[in-house]
């Protein structure tokens, strides 16, 4: 296997460049939920023909893309096999990575060496000095560290956006209870809506505060992609008319997978072609369930910015 001389580890995946070559390779959490399972990808570097990079913000990621000779150039997502997203803790890694690229890509085209030479990922080791092992961080708290951040992002990036979001989407047409629509990868279609005081059955069972009830939404949701899909379903939120925002409730959907109503924890394995019949729950006050409720869903991927909203009570 080649030396590896420079590395930068990003949210859905990590590079490793080598003396020939970008190893991308879809390790964590974040890399599980938007390209699977996939084993490493060894790419010449002699096959790219560009690099297309674009800065970390203070609440939005920022990305490192390759195009490959002869390869169609997609727009950069999440979700393509060449893209890497980051954060700015990350920037520098990647910032590294992407001028040694474009320095080797120059002097391949002009038949030159590069300008910067190939810099060790450390330093030689001095004669008679020992040689440490490695760190090895845990992976499992690497996973939580990252659906934590994206977690806070995603509050801090909805809390920004709560007024203009509320405001167009009430002032836009909604799709309707049974009505079908694709939204990125996946096509949707809320089945039926109920509501209940109490969820669960004698072994669990939640209760709703006294002045709330519980809404669970049955949905439906295909891939439409080539490849199995792991993904978060409780991504959804209510919107009663007065423009508070409800995520869905974790001790109602608890008791929801409980009874075995087709409910997943935290992520579902979506095939290509196969539909999922599902739900999510939530615990809203009485009042708002009054002409003007709404569910909103958004596009999944930690670089899409579509949604989607359906009519919950006309």
């Amino acid at each position: 296997m080649s030396i590896v001389i420079m590395e930068a580890k990003g949210n859905n995946g990590q590079l490793e460049l080598t003396d020939s070559t970008l190893r991308i390779k879809r390790q964590g959490f974040s890399a599980v939920l938007s390209h699977g399972f996939k084993g490493d990808r060894e790419i010449p570097i002699s096959q790219i023909s560009s690099v297309e990079f674009k800065k970390a913000g203070v609440f939005s990621a920022g990305y490192l893309q390759i195009a490959l000779i002869g390869v169609p150039h997609n727009k950069p997502n999440d979700r393509d096999e060449n893209t890497v997203t980051f954060f700015t803790n990350s920037q520098p890694a990647f910032e590294a990575i992407r001028d040694e690229l474009q320095s080797r890509m120059v002097a391949a085209a002009s038949g030159s060496k590069p300008a910067t030479p190939f810099r060790p990922a450390t330093p030689p080791l001095a004669q008679g000095q020992p040689t440490k092992p490695a760190a090895k961080g845990n992976p499992v708290v690497g996973c939580l560290a990252i659906l934590v951040i994206a977690i806070v992002i995603g509050a801090i990036a909805s809390s920004h956006n709560t007024d203009d979001s509320s405001q167009k989407a009430s002032s836009s047409a909604h799709r309707a209870i049974g009505e079908s629509f694709a939204l990125g990868d996946f096509t949707y279609r809320v089945d039926k809506v109920r509501t209940a005081h109490t969820l669960g059955n004698e072994f669990t069972h939640q209760t709703a505060a006294p002045e709330a009830t519980y809404v669970i939404v049955y949905f439906s949701i295909l891939n439409n992609a080539n490849e199995t899909k792991v993904v978060l379903t409780d991504d959804f939120t209510l919107v009663d008319p007065q423009g508070r925002r409800y995520s869905p409730s974790s001790e109602a959907n608890t008791a929801l997978m409980m009874t075995s109503e087709n409910k997943d924890f935290l992520l579902s394995e979506l095939h290509p072609g196969v539909t999922k019949r599902t739900a999510t729950a939530f615990e809203i006050p009485k009042d708002s369930l009054t002409s003007g409720l709404y569910l909103e869903i958004p596009e999944k991927g930690l670089l899409s910015t579509g949604k989607e909203t359906v009519t919950i009570i006309k």
